[in-house]
């Protein structure tokens, strides 16, 4: 995965790793937001004309704008303002009863696809900070220690059976050494910054 910088980079100049990209990014949060909202199961061309309209707006709108620093919110945004632009445009030609579409928006389901767009940033910028920690001999196991602890929740004895250390070597590593270098490298990354003035 492309940090957020190199990927709006990437993106201006039409690249095609980058639209690939772009499709794991966001194809699946297009298609979770046309399911909240159509009550049966959603016509996968719904969901592609929304994605295609989506990309095209979000191509034009790379073109005449400099400023955008949340690319997930902003993309999210989009695929929020095309998919009420074609519920409408479905509604107008009286096709809503058909396709089983509900009445309006349901905006607690797109608070929740708001909020698992920037989770999904929040685990890329967590991603590329591990593969930083990995890479420096002074944070070796580190990433192990850390993952198991708050992610798989295990207790420092498996970690320590796992890594092959002692108990003790774990809770001072993981203290001293493992979460303030995991901090510091967190602080630096590109994206974290815009990341947490979007909370």
């Amino acid at each position: 995965m492309m940090n957020d910088k190199a990927f709006l980079k990437a993106l201006r100049e039409s690249n095609r790793k980058a639209w690939e990209e772009a499709y794991k990014r966001y194809y699946n949060t297009v298609r979770k937001f046309v399911k909240k909202t159509v009550l049966d199961e959603a016509d996968e061309f719904l969901v592609k004309e929304v994605w295609q309209k989506t990309m095209i707006a979000l191509f034009n709108q790379l073109q005449q704008k400099s400023d955008i620093l949340h690319i997930d919110q902003y993309t999210y945004g989009i695929i929020q303002n095309i998919w009420r632009s074609v519920w409408r445009e479905q509604s107008s030609q009286n096709i809503s009863l058909e396709m089983n579409i509900s009445p309006e928006i349901d905006h607690e389901a797109s608070k929740a696809l708001a909020e698992e767009a920037r989770q999904q940033q929040l685990y890329r910028i967590v991603e590329d900070v591990f593969a930083q920690m990995k890479a420096d001999p002074a944070l070796a196991n580190c990433v192990e220690i850390i993952r198991s602890k708050f992610f798989e929740r295990q207790r420092d004895t498996a970690i320590a059976g796992i890594l092959r250390l002692k108990k003790d070597s774990v809770k001072v590593r993981r203290s001293r050494i493992c979460l303030p270098g995991f901090r510091q490298l967190l602080e630096k990354h590109p994206d974290f910054k815009d990341w947490s003035e979007g909370n």
